[in-house]
């Protein structure tokens, strides 16, 4: 019983270590943000648009000679590749 006790004791106290130390790897600095904001601008805004709904200047004319669109990151549905199913 009592290494079924310290066991317990043992695991609670890894998960409860894990949890912190995940939860500090998405603390980003605010020059990562502003840095990967400046990136999106310069190099996504034309395609994704500015909130990113796939609605950009460009895409208009792309969706008409490529496949798939630009994907509308608002959904929440990634497709990991670049080739239509």
């Amino acid at each position: 019983m009592r290494v079924q006790t310290l066991m317990s004791y043992w695991l609670c106290l890894s998960i409860a270590g894990l949890i912190g130390h995940v939860s500090s790897w998405a603390a980003l600095a605010d020059s990562d943000i502003q840095l990967g904001q400046k990136i999106y601008e310069r190099s996504c805004v034309t395609c994704h648009g500015e909130f990113g709904k796939g609605d950009g200047p460009a895409a208009f004319y792309n969706s008409a000679y490529s496949a798939p669109r630009p994907r509308d990151f608002t959904v929440g549905n990634y497709k990991f590749r670049s080739t239509p199913s």
